[in-house]
């Protein structure tokens, strides 16, 4: 069954009209009236439908069946991103908008490379990563899309996170200090994986890492370090790997790799 965003989902029995940018897509899929489609809202929200009407005017649906947002909420991850050189946004968003994160926080860091300053071009910048956010939770099946938030500091953006969140900042090898056990460790994690009901935050940083700085501070906010056993990675590579993970995590599929204790790192 083909997928659409809709947003509101009307009630069981009314009709809506898609978006323009939708109906062209029912066009060049070449669906006809009578076909059944299903609708989503980007929060939760799923409902299957008819078309009953293609014409000029856009492309009309009945609403037939709608199932609850609450069966479908996914683990409720957010990642704070520090912003990376070049076009690799667009790669990032899509793909976190697949695994199916609720929010993206893009943040300046101290070694970011791009200046993000409020112009139009930056805002038509921003709707576009929202536009890619949106198209891969409807390709991927994703019953919510990530909201992707303007840049902003990292400790602002850091607030945002509830103080019962579980929190997690993505460090190196090399800005580690000695771990405790692997036991001690995934007891903590499942422990705090048990607690959180205020979902999973996760910081990833820029081309460079985060500065020890920056690293302190999160860490003073409750974040505690996390590494994955897999060398340094890439910016585009590691936010990708801490939503898996994170994914996995609160879906309570495994185990939680390495994670190192809440050490303050001087």
């Amino acid at each position: 069954m083909r997928r659409f965003f809709a947003h509101p989902l009307p009630d069981e029995g009314l009709e809506l009209q898609l978006a323009a940018a939708e109906s062209r897509h029912v066009r060049v899929l070449r669906l006809a009236q009578g076909e059944q489609v299903e609708l989503f809202d980007g929060q939760g929200g799923v409902a299957e439908a008819e078309l009953v009407a293609l014409d000029l005017e856009g492309v009309r649906c009945r609403i037939l069946h709608r199932r609850a947002a609450a069966e479908l909420a996914p683990a409720s991850i957010h990642l704070l991103l520090g912003l990376p050189k070049g076009n690799k946004l667009d790669t990032i968003v899509r793909m976190l908008g697949e695994i199916g994160v609720a929010s993206i926080h893009l943040c300046g860091c101290e070694r970011s490379v791009p200046q993000w300053k409020e112009t139009r071009a930056q805002e038509q910048k921003l709707e576009r990563f929202r536009k890619i956010a949106q198209e891969a939770a409807r390709q991927s099946e994703q019953p919510c899309v990530p909201e992707v938030f303007a840049p902003a500091p990292l400790r602002e953006a850091a607030r945002r996170a509830g103080p019962e969140a579980m929190k997690r900042v993505c460090l190196p090898p090399s800005a580690l200090g000695s771990p405790e056990s692997p036991a001690a460790e995934e007891e903590k994690s499942r422990s705090v994986l048990a607690l959180s009901a205020l979902g999973l935050w996760l910081a990833v940083g820029p081309e460079g890492g985060f500065s020890p700085k920056e690293v302190q501070g999160l860490q003073g906010m409750g974040f505690l370090p996390l590494h994955f056993d897999m060398g340094v990675l890439r910016v585009e590579t590691a936010a990708v790997v801490a939503a898996a993970w994170g994914q996995f995590c609160l879906k309570g599929l495994f185990t939680p790799p390495h994670i190192a204790n809440n050490r303050k790192i001087g």
